[in-house]
């Protein structure tokens, strides 16, 4: 008589959890799908931060392994929120055409923005960096070229990171999506130290 229970019990058990299974993939059919950047859509997604690191594994211990995937198997994050499925791609710094206040440089904790602030302010500073249009020198000039670059060391790990992924993704639907069809939201991983930022232009005299 137990064993007939335990039988029934397993029975509805495993119902139980194919059904859990086709309401989450039903509901996933129904999520936007986004991309960032937006030429990301085009690549072929097969390296997915989360499933290549175990036990949140230093990030720089596998720099190597990162640099090796080859350049049509985009290493990313895929964020999930209850609306929407968001790729993030890993983009390495490695450009030294990049120029410096194209991007705004996050550390551990804070935002450089001519000074140190609060990451609780990125939701104000975003728009500052991405809509200067060369009004101020420590800002992007161009919101195409305008990205975001993540101070990344020996200490970080792939939880804080995701995290971080997070906040600035959320910001930036906030605060810069949709007002600009030129925008993007490109993050990139500076393994190098940061580096003080060049000084102003010379003022012009009249």
């Amino acid at each position: 008589m137990k064993a007939v229970v335990t039988i029934k019990n397993n029975i509805l058990l495993i119902r139980v959890l194919i059904l859990i299974t086709f309401l989450n993939v039903s509901c996933n059919k129904h999520k936007k799908i986004n991309y960032y950047p937006r030429s990301l859509k085009n690549e072929v997604l097969k390296y997915d931060i989360n499933d290549s690191f175990v036990n949140d594994n230093l990030i720089t211990k596998d720099l190597k392994e990162i640099t090796k995937k080859p350049q049509n198997n985009v290493p990313y994050f895929k964020i999930e929120d209850d609306s929407t499925i968001n790729y993030v791609q890993l983009a390495l710094f490695w450009n030294s055409h990049s120029k410096y206040f194209d991007n705004l440089h996050i550390n551990s904790d804070s935002i450089w923005f001519k000074g140190n602030h609060s990451l609780g302010k990125l939701d104000s500073i975003l728009p500052l960096h991405y809509f200067n249009y060369g009004k101020l020198h420590y800002a992007s000039k161009n919101p195409q070229r305008a990205s975001i670059m993540i101070k990344v060391d020996t200490t970080s790990k792939l939880k804080d990171l995701e995290t971080k992924y997070s906040k600035i993704l959320n910001s930036y639907k906030k605060s810069i999506e949709g007002k600009n069809d030129s925008t993007d939201l490109l993050i990139k991983w500076n393994f190098l130290n940061f580096i003080s930022p060049p000084p102003p232009p010379p003022s012009k005299k009249d």
